[in-house]
């Protein structure tokens, strides 16, 4: 055995010197031209490269027959002081196979990594150590656990993979091979893929649990950016054991969170963000910048129901073998968590957008500081009004109305969706309404708000065109003291007031319900119930005026987004 690959197993038994340094880093190169080559190397095309292969190279052709008459399990080989191996990747650039012959830099307790011949002088001895700490022994400070490599992390959210046939004395080890990546992208570049062929006896199979690493576009990006990567498909490799049926956008984004989970996040989502309105189960895996939008959508989406319901919710999630939205339902109900599906999805939409951290509306850890464009923007509009735009599959998309003053609004749908309506004052948002289809709101008669932000969201499997329309009303008016589901202010009693005043009102339905105080300005000057639980019925609650000046007051009721209001008149 070789001095490199005798330094680099002794040093799979302690820690190196120099991963403090990589372990304190907080920002790691941010390559996003770097996609998972998952889709690309996956569409059904290893029977066709298995013919032009046959055709152009016959002899590896050949070869690639004998090996799949072989058992599962083939010895590795030793060449002079060398372990080395041979192994065929599929080359997407001349749609056939390639052999590669590689050699052995690295056997741990899980992992063993390979490289190719041809990059051996191109791949310093520094490199594979820190390759090996990643994989076998630590993860930076930001991991979910720092002390765990990058498979026990990984294995501890996702699942394990099954179990590695190249190796039958050892079926745990799992294989890293850093070779050229021969992609056809434009615009972006294939970091690492995992190919369920190498899970079958098929010819072009390597018959094992083995992750491809580039080692030319993918290097450029540091050891960092390797290691996202291999965390990235390691979480491939599980999910295919898990759940091999799962559709590209939820595998993707479970291996897009694995990363952030293990600490190498190195991916914004600004991408999306420019543009929300994507299909959900759409892929673009031909087109490099497309693509890049669909890692960060999928991303996004599962980052998200990551911070909301838990890693237990991926553990779940990699369980459940429904397809679909019913997927995430059926994990949601594994973990015990009620919410439903549509809620969280609708609460991702406004987060998308209102960012920071604020139950249920936005993130600890926000992938980018942007905000998503809207489609349509209007400042001082004259109503009436209408407007309209058209969902994707599972699509979202926003509406700004900047100093709109109190308006009356309903949208239209035929299919189902929602709105979320955040409102914004003094540069800040203030609250957010869930609002349905086919039902008026007022929103502002009762306080003035700077913004409105109406976020759609498509809550159906098929595209669909969601219309409204929006009417001005006069501030305080109090013909909004009945909402159309029955929410409604019966009496201000008495009015008008000297001190204490009984407020009389009616909820529809048992919820959480918000009673405030403005004055004419709408400032808010008191709230009497701050989502408060109410039943379904009548109900009283005591205003006190003693302490607040003489004048005209409005009195806002809310509930599950709707709002009636009453004016109270206070004197002295």
């Amino acid at each position: 055995m070789n001095t490199t690959l005798r330094h680099i197993l002794a040093a799979a038994a302690c820690a190196v010197l120099g991963f403090a340094a990589l372990n304190a880093q907080t920002d790691v190169h941010n390559d996003n031209a770097a996609g998972c080559g998952f889709g690309v190397f996956n569409d059904g095309g290893e029977a066709r490269a298995l013919a032009n292969t046959a055709r152009q190279n016959p002899a590896l052709y050949q070869r690639m027959i004998e090996r799949a008459k072989q058992g599962p399990s083939r010895l590795m080989l030793r060449v002079a002081d060398d372990i080395v191996n041979t192994f065929v990747i599929r080359n997407r650039q001349t749609d056939q196979y390639d052999e590669v012959t590689a050699t052995l830099v690295y056997q741990g307790s899980r992992a063993r990594i390979w490289v190719d011949n041809k990059d051996k002088a191109n791949i310093s001895q520094t490199t594979i150590n820190a390759l090996a700490r990643g994989l076998d022994s630590l993860t930076p400070s930001k991991s979910r656990d720092a002390q765990l490599s990058i498979i026990l992390n990984d294995e501890a959210v996702f699942g394990k993979p099954a179990p590695n046939r190249f190796d039958l004395s050892n079926p745990d080890i799992e294989d890293f091979l850093l070779t050229d990546i021969k992609d056809n992208l434009i615009g972006a570049f294939v970091a690492g893929f995992f190919s369920p062929w190498d899970q079958t006896d098929n010819p072009g199979s390597n018959r094992m649990n083995i992750l491809y690493i580039d080692s030319h576009e993918g290097l450029q990006g540091g050891v960092p950016s390797i290691l996202n990567t291999m965390a990235h498909e390691y979480q491939h490799l599980i999910h295919y054991n898990t759940n091999n049926q799962s559709e590209i956008v939820f595998n993707e984004g479970c291996s897009e969170v694995a990363s952030i989970l293990n600490g190498y996040q190195n991916r914004s989502n600004n991408g999306f963000l420019s543009n929300t309105n994507w299909p959900m189960f759409g892929w673009n895996s031909n087109d490099g910048t497309k693509v890049l939008v669909d890692y960060e959508r999928a991303m996004t989406l599962m980052h998200y129901f990551t911070e909301q319901c838990g890693e237990r919710f991926l553990t779940a999630f990699n369980e459940t073998k429904t397809t679909g939205m019913d997927r995430i339902a059926g994990a949601l109900k594994a973990i015990g968590d009620n919410r439903d599906w549509r809620d969280l999805f609708s609460s991702w939409v406004a987060a998308n957008y209102m960012g920071n951290f604020n139950q249920p509306y936005g993130y600890k850890d926000r992938l980018s500081n942007s905000v998503p464009n809207a489609f349509a923007s209007f400042t001082n509009t004259s109503f009436p009004d209408t407007g309209s735009v058209s969902l994707q599959q599972y699509g979202s998309a926003y509406a700004v109305y900047s100093k709109p003053g109190p308006v009356r609004v309903t949208f239209h749908a035929n299919q189902p969706m929602r709105v979320m309506a955040m409102l914004y004052r003094g540069g800040k948002w203030v609250e957010c309404w869930q609002l349905e289809s086919n039902t008026e709101y007022v929103i502002g008669s009762y306080a003035t708000y700077d913004k409105v932000v109406f976020g759609f969201a498509n809550l159906s499997f098929n595209g669909q065109t969601v219309r409204w329309d929006i009417n001005g009303v006069a501030l305080g008016a109090d013909n909004e003291s009945r909402a159309a589901n029955g929410l409604s202010i019966a009496e201000i009693a008495p009015n008008p007031a000297t001190g204490p005043v009984t407020l009389r009102f009616t909820t529809p339905v048992a919820g959480d319900a918000t009673v405030q105080l403005f004055d004419t300005r709408g400032t808010l000057v008191r709230t009497i119930a701050s989502a408060e639980h109410f039943d379904a019925g009548d109900h009283e609650l005591s205003i006190n005026t003693s302490d607040i000046p003489s004048g005209a007051y409005l009195v806002r009721l809310i509930q599950n987004g709707r709002g009636v209001g009453r004016s109270l008149v206070v004197v002295r």
